[in-house]
């Protein structure tokens, strides 16, 4: 179980991390993450973290597409917690 949180708050730190810098890129013109690579970081458990990132530089905030799969995901991992919550 240690294992598993230590995963989670790491995930989630490299997330936010890494949300802050591809908003850096964005506004500087410079090589940035694909939309299908931050959300991906966000099904491996990061969802938190990159919500922490996106409300705090208002990135990815206003993509309704990005939007309505980092919500699907963050669904799915509500319900799979919830699920074996409940068993």
């Amino acid at each position: 179980m240690m294992a598993l949180l230590a995963y989670l708050v790491l995930v989630n730190l490299i997330a936010c991390v890494v949300f802050l810098i591809d908003k850096r890129q964005a506004r500087r013109g410079l090589y940035r993450l694909s939309e299908r690579s931050l959300l991906l970081l966000c099904l491996l458990g990061g969802s938190l973290g990159a919500f922490v990132g996106m409300q705090l530089m208002q990135h990815k905030t206003h993509k309704r597409w990005f939007q309505m799969q980092f919500q699907s995901i963050l669904l799915m991992q509500v319900a799979g917690l919830t699920i074996v919550n409940q068993l």
